[in-house]
């Protein structure tokens, strides 16, 4: 399997995750009573999102440096 062309910069696990944390968002400052509850669902999904972003930055790297030309390959091992 060949892989061409860019990475576009936002991938959908990005925007996923900022729709996930602007829905939370709503729903802890809309539908939850208590101080307590909005900070906890807040947080939580703050720190999921951040997450979830990270772990897509990971992978793409990974898979940046496995498909980078290797150098020692390209003057035909010499």
């Amino acid at each position: 399997m060949k892989l061409s062309g860019t990475m576009p910069d936002l991938t959908p696990a990005q925007i996923t995750g900022f729709v996930a944390w602007a829905v939370s968002q709503a729903v802890a400052y809309g539908w939850l009573d208590t101080r307590y509850s909005q900070v906890v669902l807040s947080a939580a999904s703050t720190v999921v999102v951040f997450g979830w972003t990270w772990a897509d930055a990971h992978i793409r790297h990974g898979r940046a440096q496995a498909l980078a030309a290797n150098p020692q390959l390209s003057n035909g091992g010499k």
